[in-house]
């Protein structure tokens, strides 16, 4: 039997699937036949008649114009050899196909976890795993480049499929393929070197804004407390920078009069202390936003 090339199909789990032949000349005397691993028939085709043997009646269509064969709703134990035979004088193989199904590759998650870091750069272990398998690589960080130590890493499993984690436009990718189907995780890289570096900066300046807010509110409180000492029973009171006095205490150049609520309050006591108030309760917000963001982090 003369042979002939052996193509290579791959497909999806409950896909179909076409093998297409070079229509042979077909003679009175000769059988044409499609078999399955060189010993199931699937297909005869003798004078012009089709027979389609009984374990793939309803999982195959023959076409009687050029012969090629539509395999159905595919699984894997219909992974194997294809093979379309010519039966006659001298048989001859017409087309041979190797068909394999996959099932698509499960998802794929991307973890970090961090090594070592300094002022200038930091490591980090990237680590791209799946349901049965799982790589590892170092990430190094230096300034605003980031790179995988020992470049691009690959591995084939043992199911066929294949996990790649590379740099990519500023993100770490994990892809998990095979010849059918793929799933990506990734994750940013941040310049400063991965979230919690951003974190901790953000929680620092969130404590100076409290410090300084707090030091304002009590450089206003003794201003008012001076100047109610200075007022010496007076209803009338000005404002000098931060400080409430009268006008014998103050100079005239930077003394204002300030105004009285009805009730005899100052309306610049009352609005320093909304003021006072408003920037705690912001710093304070600020403050909660990151330590709820830190312990998402840690879970």
């Amino acid at each position: 039997m003369s042979s002939t090339a052996v193509t290579s199909r791959f497909v999806l789990k409950g896909e179909d699937v076409t093998l297409d032949v070079q229509k042979p000349d077909i003679q009175e005397e000769t059988i044409f036949e499609w078999k399955f691993k060189r010993e199931d028939n699937v297909v005869r085709l003798v004078k012009d008649e089709v027979f389609v043997f009984t374990n793939y009646r309803g999982r195959v269509e023959f076409s009687s114009e050029d012969y090629s064969l539509l395999l159905k709703s595919l699984t894997e134990a219909d992974s194997g050899v294809y093979t379309a035979v010519l039966f006659g004088d001298k048989d001859m193989k017409v087309a041979e196909y190797e068909v394999t199904v996959q099932e698509p590759v499960s998802p794929v998650h991307l973890t970090v976890k961090p090594v070592s870091s300094s002022s200038d750069s930091c490591n980090v272990t990237v680590t791209c795993s799946s349901q049965d398998s799982s790589i590892s690589s170092t990430l190094t960080c230096d300034g605003g480049d980031c790179f995988l130590e020992g470049g691009e890493r690959s591995e084939v499993t043992a199911s066929a499929t294949a996990f790649r984690v590379h740099v990519f436009d500023g993100s770490v990718i994990c892809n998990h393929s095979n010849q059918v189907s793929w799933r990506q995780d990734r994750i940013e890289i941040d310049a400063r070197c991965w979230p919690d570096t951003f974190s901790q900066a953000s929680c620092f300046l969130s404590f100076r804004f409290f410090f300084f807010g707090f030091f304002f509110f009590a450089k206003v409180a003794k201003g008012l407390y001076e100047g109610q000492v200075l007022n010496n029973g007076s209803n009338r009171t000005v404002i000098c920078q931060f400080l409430y006095c009268d006008e014998m205490s103050c100079s005239p150049a930077c003394c204002v009069p300030g105004p009285q609520s009805p009730s005899g309050v100052s309306v610049y006591l009352v609005r320093t202390v909304v003021l006072s108030v408003g920037l705690i309760i912001m710093v304070s917000v600020v403050i909660g936003v990151n330590l709820l963001d830190r312990l998402k982090k840690k879970e």
